[in-house]
């Protein structure tokens, strides 16, 4: 029997006298999991953790607010990189609009080799990897309504990542599937939040409240599916749906985490989580957590600012931010949604009047000159504009970019942050880099690794791709430098390393 990391252990040092729940003989040794339950040894864990407490097992607890909705809590301290949860898809299946994918393990498609096709479902004609999926279980009901019904999905290959849109229905059709065969899980999700008065008028809604019914309709017939129904589950899975990116990156799906649903989103997060191959969703503290603290997901982009992050928010999850960085109008002093006065032009930058007002004025820190917010969007299009005519395979023109815009725009400006980040992709692989490209990577990682300080810290998504760019130039730089030369990286080297492995044993 394998019990989970952090609860697998027992509490040596607890002060307080209990008894074991098993025998209820005198024990001071507490789950660490939970510490809600105590054992008098070893045993009585293993044998309690069979009959039962692995079901609930856990170091937070569901709240409500009128603010949040659901929300968790930790109910002890959570160190970080320590798991607070793991969890198997409830429901899962593919993206609204997809290239050609399986829909039994949901890889992407090609055709065999030698052929010109794809492979197809022998009983229901949908793409498939081979026989081995399409006798997986996830397929078989809704494969013999397919083929009972004559829906022909009519997906060929013509090209290489082509989208289709007829697998829009599919995750419906199985969680309708639910209602009958698993009725208790059906009810569950059918709990989730789902915005739909927020959603019902905006064009997305209006088709798919046109294009899902009448597909589902002809699959179940009229009285399983109407067009409120049809749009309650699309609201449902806009809201709550995780995109499962698993570390191979080959397949493309959402998934409904019913467990991972319930926590909330914080633009400056303290735990996130990552999918092993098997689509198991693992969701860990990246930061030490207080007990009693919220703790949080982000459902954004770090390196947004405010604006860009709270329109977002409002329009893909219908609820507006006001997480401490949402409403600091300096984003913890970054200033990343600001531009260069243009009046005073002595480097004082503008910031929101009313930061939670997506409409707000800018004024000015130094002179408190007032400008509309159309100006400033007009300064940042200067911008986007020259991004847009930029060769996208070249670092030169967004290196060319940074130095000739930087007296419109402080230097920690989401735009060109997300510059930086790009430039690290685009210099590519540190061995091909001549030793000025090599150094310029380097110090692009260097930067970012400071915003990530404050952004998204320890064992962030943001501050961890970083280091792991950092740690394969640095590789190549100690071969190139004396150790003096590289002393001064020796630490995040370190950090690197930890950091990586920390992810492998994590993902195994």
């Amino acid at each position: 029997m394998i019990l989970h990391a952090v609860e697998s252990e027992m509490s040596e040092n607890s002060s307080l006298e209990s008894v074991c729940i098993v025998c209820g003989t005198k024990a001071t040794q507490k789950c660490t999991g939970c510490y809600s339950v105590t054992y008098c040894g070893k045993q009585h864990q293993v044998e309690d953790w069979k009959k039962g407490h692995k079901n609930s097992c856990k170091c937070y607890e569901i709240q409500l607010s009128d603010q949040l909705g659901r929300y968790c809590v930790a109910t002890r301290n959570i160190k970080k990189g320590q798991i607070i949860l793991k969890e198997k898809p409830t429901l899962i299946g593919p993206k609204t609009v997809t290239p050609a994918i399986c829909l039994s393990c949901h890889k992407y498609l090609s055709p065999p080799p030698g052929q010109d096709n794809f492979n197809f479902c022998s009983q229901c004609n949908w793409p498939m990897c081979n026989f081995v999926c399409e006798n997986e279980p996830i397929h078989q009901t809704e494969c013999k309504i397919f083929a009972e019904k004559k829906f022909i999905p009519n997906i060929n290959f013509t090209s290489q990542g082509k989208t289709e849109s007829n697998y829009c229905s599919i995750m419906a059709l199985r969680l309708l599937l639910m209602k009958e065969k698993q009725p208790e899980i059906y009810d569950k999700i059918m709990t989730l939040e789902s915005h739909l008065d927020q959603r019902r008028n905006t064009q997305l809604y209006q088709i798919l409240g046109m294009n899902i019914p009448v597909c589902l309709r002809g699959l179940l017939g009229n009285n399983k599916i109407n067009r409120e129904l049809a749009l309650t589950i699309s609201g449902i899975f806009d809201t709550n749906c995780f995109d499962v990116k698993i570390p191979s990156g080959k397949i493309n799906a959402r998934g409904i985490y019913y467990k991972a649903a319930m926590f909330s989103h914080d633009c400056h997060p303290n735990a996130r989580h990552l999918f092993r191959e098997n689509t198991e969703l693992i969701l860990f503290a990246t930061t030490d957590i207080k007990k009693g603290d919220i703790i949080s997901l982000s459902y954004t982009q770090p390196l947004k600012g405010t604006l860009e992050r709270r329109t977002h928010l409002k329009d893909a999850k219908c609820f507006e931010c006001m997480c401490q960085r949402c409403t600091d109008p300096t984003e913890f002093g970054l200033y990343m949604s600001s531009i260069i006065c243009p009046k005073c032009n002595e480097n004082a930058k503008l910031i929101p009047i009313d930061v939670t007002d997506i409409e707000s004025d800018f004024k000015c820190e130094s002179c408190d000159a007032v400008f509309d917010l159309n100006d400033v969007k007009e300064t940042k299009k200067i911008v986007l504009d020259a991004i847009k005519l930029a060769n996208k395979t070249s670092p030169n023109d967004f290196e060319t970019i940074l130095e000739t815009y930087k007296d419109i725009q402080p230097p920690n400006a989401s735009i060109f942050l997300e510059i930086k980040y790009a430039l690290l992709q685009l210099y590519g692989n540190p061995n091909d880099l001549s030793e000025e490209h090599l150094q310029r990577k380097i110090d692009i990682c260097m930067e970012l690794l400071e915003i990530s300080k404050k952004l998204d810290p320890d064992y962030g998504a943001l501050r961890t791709t970083l280091l792991k760019e950092l740690h394969g130039c640095l590789t190549v730089l100690f071969n190139l430098k004396s150790q003096d030369e590289t002393n001064k990286y020796k630490e995040l080297y370190e950090e690197a390393i930890q950091i990586k492995q920390f992810e492998e044993n994590l993902l195994k």
